[in-house]
């Protein structure tokens, strides 16, 4: 059997905690988090400074008849302890942006796309909130260390590709935030024009000849 990147290797790469761990071995920048349930635990992570929080795993959710999105959110306050309790959710330091970025990766190619999500108080947090058509994306040059570790990340998962949402904050520091190994990318080369479907075709090509 031949893939771009194999099912279970995709489904292995999901596992957010895994991801933070071996994002930190490759000496990318993570912002502090605590996984919990556990209500007082994260009473007092959200008390030591501004905090996000973020589903664990899957960002969709069925309500009724609907289906929704969990966007990642500014924590204004605690959250209810018996809200806390019922599901362990991942909570974060929030990082102050310059832009978000997303790092499409392909084998040994790296296609970044800055997103100015700080142009707008509805994207600021979460710049996928709104689905703004307007929001600024533009072709960036990595840092060669950065470069590496997005390449090393999606080797160490065992994927050919994989989606890496990087933060560039205020100092011009790169902080990861997570990756999806089966995200979206039509519309980053849409706006960007980065040869990302061409790269893709170029490693398909490459594995049919192994």
């Amino acid at each position: 059997e031949r893939w771009l990147s194999h099912p279970n290797a995709i489904l292995l790469a999901e596992d957010k905690p895994r991801q933070l761990r071996l994002a930190k071995s490759l000496g990318f920048r993570v912002p502090g988090t605590l996984i919990s349930n556990a209500p007082r635990a994260v009473e007092d992570f959200v008390a030591t400074g501004t905090v996000v929080g973020k589903p664990l795993r899957h960002a969709l959710f069925d309500d009724g008849d609907e289906q929704k999105v969990m966007f990642t959110t500014r924590l204004a306050e605690v959250p209810d302890g018996n809200a806390v309790s019922a599901a362990p959710v991942i909570y974060q330091e929030e990082i102050r942006k310059r832009i978000d970025v997303r790092a499409t990766v392909v084998a040994d190619r790296v296609f970044a796309a800055g997103i100015h999500s700080q142009e707008t108080d509805e994207t600021a947090v979460d710049w996928r909130r709104g689905s703004n058509p307007k929001l600024k994306h533009e072709i960036l040059g990595l840092p060669e260390d950065v470069r590496q570790a997005c390449v090393g990340f999606v080797r160490g998962q065992n994927l050919r590709f994989g989606a890496i949402d990087l933060v560039l904050d205020e100092e011009g520091n790169y902080w990861f935030l997570e990756c999806n190994p089966n995200g979206q990318w039509a519309w980053i080369e849409n706006r960007t024009g980065l040869p990302i479907a061409s790269a893709i075709v170029d490693e398909l090509e490459e594995i049919a000849r192994q």
